[in-house]
Order: structure tokens, then C-alpha cells, then sequence
């Protein structure tokens, strides 16, 4: 199996940045967890696209928690993300990219 990764000129980035986006994936993923002791479920890796229109696409679970409710719930997060900015090439060109987000549960409330 053969895998390489082009990174493009410019990055796909979501609306506000880093800190938005986890700030979004804490909101929206981490806190619907009410009855999840968060620091008992393992990092979860999320891949998804970001595709040439700033849409997720793709989306499935890399690395599992190996709690369904918490999968299922990051997951549905990640497809319900707002558009991001899209990649481009050197040339203006919008193309898609491929991410790979690690979310875990301990700590402060859990992150990104």
C-alpha cells in the first residue's frame, strides 16, 4: 500500500482559525457527551476532506474511542462543521485536502 500526501500552497483553514475550530469540536462534539466520563474514552482520529468548495466530505472514524456513542457523536460534529476557506495551489486554484483531526477527552474538558 502506497500513500502520498500533496500539501497544497495555500491550506484549507476553517473560518476563524485553530482555536474556532476547537472551540467548535468542544461545543458541538465533547459537551453533547453529558454522560461520557471524558476521561475515560481514547483519543479518537477523525480523516475527512475538506473538498475544492470549503465542504467536509468524507468523513469516517481513523481511530475509534471505542465508545459508538462518542464516535458517533464526533463524527456527526465534523459533518455538520461550517465551510472552511479552501485549499489552493500556487495558481488560485481551490482543491480539496485531506485532514486528520485527534480529539481526546481528558484534560480540560477535552480538545482538539
Amino acid at each position: 500500500h502506497f500513500e502520498a500526501t500533496v500539501t497544497p500552497e495555500k491550506e484549507a483553514e476553517y473560518n476563524g482559525g485553530y482555536q474556532q475550530l476547537t472551540q467548535y469540536i468542544k461545543e458541538n462534539g465533547i459537551n453533547k457527551l453529558p454522560d461520557v466520563d471524558r476521561k475515560e474514552f481514547k483519543p479518537v482520529i477523525v480523516n475527512f476532506t475538506v473538498n475544492e468548495q470549503g465542504e467536509i466530505s468524507n468523513a469516517h472514524i481513523y481511530r475509534s474511542s471505542l465508545n459508538p456513542k462518542v464516535d458517533n457523536t464526533l463524527l456527526e460534529a465534523i459533518n455538520k462543521m461550517p465551510k472552511w476557506k479552501p485549499a489552493e495551489t500556487s495558481k488560485g486554484v481551490k482543491v480539496k485536502q485531506n485532514f486528520k483531526l485527534n480529539v481526546f477527552g481528558s484534560g480540560n474538558g477535552g480538545g482538539c
